[in-house]
């Protein structure tokens, strides 16, 4: 896309200055025009295969990831479920394979997108011009080192916000799982709130998370 622009400006820039005649850039717009249309269809059904390709890819390794991680969970001693929550076990099915889904069918091709578009951005750089590449080549270190750090963090509040959501769960499943008792002696609101504990811990961590995130993201574009 960036070539073909590149030229198309060009080719803008030649028949401003009189250097070609109309016909000559009817004919250069008309080619530049198709390159777009071709680009556009090439485009589509790459994004479109891998897209639906990911997707269910993610999707059957995910099924599988639970399938073993609960025939995992009933092997297990009888000791083993009292240090877990009631909850912590279907909390951790839920969310912890929902990021594995998310890995697999998102980050993954986004990973190899910005990897192939990253290759193919030096190869043309170094073609076209040489000398301002090399300069620029100087951010890329930049931008790997800042990112390395801060996605260390981010990994970091991220785990402890799914473990505040875990004991969360944990709570919830108690709590439901003897309603009964809870309404006989009212304690509804006194639980709501120790549940609201644990969300609040989860979105402090989270909310820590995500404006790490974008401060990366300002650092990368700013760089």
């Amino acid at each position: 896309m960036t070539v073909i622009f590149g030229s198309l400006t060009n080719t803008f820039t030649q028949y401003f200055l009189g250097n070609t005649s109309q016909s000559t850039f009817n004919h250069q717009l008309g080619n530049f025009t198709l390159y777009f249309v071709y680009l556009a269809i090439a485009e589509f059904v790459a994004i479109y295969v891998a897209t639906v390709s990911f997707i269910y890819t993610g999707e059957h390794m995910t099924r599988k990831v639970r399938e073993n991680y609960l025939a995992a969970i009933l092997r297990q001693n009888i000791g083993f479920y009292d240090k877990m929550g009631a909850g912590e076990i279907t909390t951790r099915i839920t969310a912890d394979t929902n990021l594995i889904q998310e890995a697999l069918s998102e980050k993954i091709a986004l990973t190899l997108t910005g990897l192939t578009t990253f290759l193919t951005a030096f190869v043309i750089g170094f073609v076209v011009a040489w000398r301002l590449t090399l300069i620029l080549t100087s951010i890329v270190f930049a931008i790997v080192f800042s990112m390395g750090i801060m996605s260390n963090w981010i990994v970091k509040w991220n785990k402890q916000a799914l473990d505040s959501y875990a004991e969360g769960g944990t709570v919830a499943e108690e709590v439901l799982s003897s309603i009964r008792n809870a309404t006989a002696f009212s304690t509804q609101d006194k639980l709501a709130k120790q549940y609201d504990t644990f969300l609040k811990r989860a979105e402090y961590w989270g909310t820590r998370q995500k404006g790490l995130l974008g401060l990366m993201i300002g650092v990368l574009m700013w760089m």
